[in-house]
């Protein structure tokens, strides 16, 4: 059955005054060519990266080895100090996390009602370990109340030291590596197959077989041998 031809799909239909490609004229070339240049990347000290400049990643890696051996003391001045660089806060920042230590002996006045969090960061107490700290308020059947406190302090220092140590000498590589070849694994098996062909009682079965199967009927129809 003869197919009549498709008709070929309209022009999509032109906007009124619209115009394909770039300016036509010098001067309208000119304006696109200088937003262009005042729009284009220019490196330099006012950019983002200048060439030759390490990455913020790099030098906070710097920072840390530079202040190896700093004392807590140094290591909380650096973190604290405004005026100091980024990388270097940073780099303090985490060294200091790694000697976090928490003891919640320490909040036994928060616990028993007797002082604040304020209060014990003004006594000089490292209130910065303090994850959680909830006040509940339960009243009673006969209309008394009672105040129960929970204070939970971070158990980050682990993870701290472990993160200093892989920005400084790499992760440890976590993978297996297992080679399987398949021609050892077919070998082995032929070999297991000749060592039972060997076998004197392996060898009498087979024959014993062979003859067996000689003496079957063939299919209908085909010629004896």
């Amino acid at each position: 059955m003869p197919t009549r031809p498709r008709k070929p799909a309209p022009a999509p239909a032109k906007r009124p005054g619209h115009k394909k490609g770039g300016p036509k004229t010098p001067e309208g070339k000119a304006v696109v060519a200088k937003v262009l240049a005042e729009h284009a990347f220019k490196p330099g000290p006012d950019s983002r990266r200048a060439p030759g400049r390490p990455s913020g990643g790099l030098s906070v890696l710097e920072w840390s080895n530079a202040l190896a051996d700093a004392t807590e003391a140094e290591l909380a001045a650096a973190a604290g100090d405004a005026d100091a660089p980024w990388s270097k806060r940073t780099a303090a920042a985490r060294m200091l996390r790694t000697l976090e230590a928490g003891d919640l002996a320490d909040f036994g006045p928060v616990l028993d009602g007797t002082m604040t969090l304020a209060d014990l960061r003004k006594s000089g107490v490292n209130t910065a370990v303090v994850k959680k700290c909830k006040t509940r308020t339960h009243t009673g059947d006969g209309g008394g109340t009672e105040v129960e406190r929970e204070v939970e302090l971070h158990d980050r220092a682990g993870d701290e030291y472990d993160r200093v140590l892989d920005r400084m000498y790499g992760r440890a590589r976590q993978s297996v590596d297992h080679k399987h070849d398949l021609a050892d694994a077919v070998r082995a098996d032929l070999t297991a197959v000749l060592d039972a062909l060997r076998d004197p009682k392996a060898a009498a079965l087979a024959s014993a077989l062979g003859e067996r199967l000689a003496e079957q009927p063939g299919p209908a129809g085909a010629p004896p041998d």
